[in-house]
């Protein structure tokens, strides 16, 4: 998912530039120093997982959590998004910054304030500071396709951002073990993600989603 066009709010459909509208509303985003906010990045980090389904909801270590935005995040760019009634930190972005192209590392936010347009308000913000630099080539990206995370987020980028899909060939190369596994179990993938409910099976059928769309090429 890639995004390398201005990007103009009043082409947006009313109902979507109202809820652009309604984030820049409600939150104030600009760029911060992690360092200075570790604790609120914790906390907002861990409501945002909180509301992960069990099975694929990742631990959160608060000391590795805080060595990381200490001694790595501090080499990228993170937008804040303070509530405007109140000043609190509720959501962030950690970007990526390289010679051509910029890249979502991490969006994570409060998820109660995401019906106020948190989300939008931080994309907003991310894309118009990259406004003039997307005619000489350069690019936001937003990863790749997630096998694991259920999320709509990218149809959101795609819908009211601008950003669109950019194919590639996807090559897997498995351990003879677990290339074994895959072949056996890849027929059956429709049945087991009827079972779809803990970590060890989820990630199971994760991979055969992953063999599935590696045989689509």
């Amino acid at each position: 998912m890639i995004k390398d066009s201005m990007f103009d709010i009043s082409t947006l459909k009313s109902k979507r530039r109202y809820e652009v509208n309604k984030g820049n509303k409600n939150f104030e985003v600009h760029v911060i120093d992690p360092t200075e906010y570790v604790n609120e990045l914790f906390c907002i980090q861990k409501q945002a997982w909180d509301a992960y389904p069990k099975k694929y909801r990742p631990k959160l270590n608060k000391e590795s959590f805080l060595n990381n935005v200490l001694n790595q995040w501090k080499k990228k760019r993170v937008y804040g998004a303070f509530d405007k009634k109140d000043g609190k930190l509720c959501g962030y972005a950690v970007m990526e910054i390289e010679k051509s192209y910029a890249e979502f590392s991490v969006l994570k936010s409060i998820p109660e304030c995401e019906k106020k347009g948190i989300n939008a308000a931080i994309i907003y913000k991310i894309i118009c500071d990259f406004n003039p630099y997307y005619n000489s080539g350069y690019y936001i990206c937003d990863g790749e396709r997630n096998i694991s995370h259920e999320t709509a987020f990218q149809d959101y980028l795609e819908k009211y951002f601008g950003f669109r899909k950019a194919y590639c060939r996807l090559h897997v190369k498995y351990r003879p073990s677990i290339k074994i596994a895959v072949y056996i179990l890849y027929p059956f993938r429709k049945i087991l993600k009827i079972f779809d409910r803990n970590a060890l099976l989820h990630n199971v059928i994760s991979i055969l989603y992953m063999e599935q769309l590696r045989r689509t090429f």
